[in-house]
């Protein structure tokens, strides 16, 4: 979970980056939370599949002899 956080954190950031960016350049505030939404739900979804990715990664068979 704890690399699922640090990634969400980030994507987080990244989205309120894109939202600052979006108001700057005048796009109406629908489809900024339009775009937000989309971004935040690849993020979850990619986040989730690279955290899984990396526990399965970490675990280690050890057999004695």
């Amino acid at each position: 979970m704890k690399t699922f956080g640090i990634f969400l954190m980030g994507a987080l950031l990244a989205i309120g980056g894109l939202t600052w960016a979006l108001v700057q350049v005048g796009i109406p505030a629908t489809w900024i939370v339009i775009a937000d939404m989309i971004f935040l739900g690849i993020a979850v979804a990619s986040g989730a599949g690279l955290t899984k990715r990396w526990a399965d990664n970490t675990k280690v068979n050890v057999e004695k002899s």
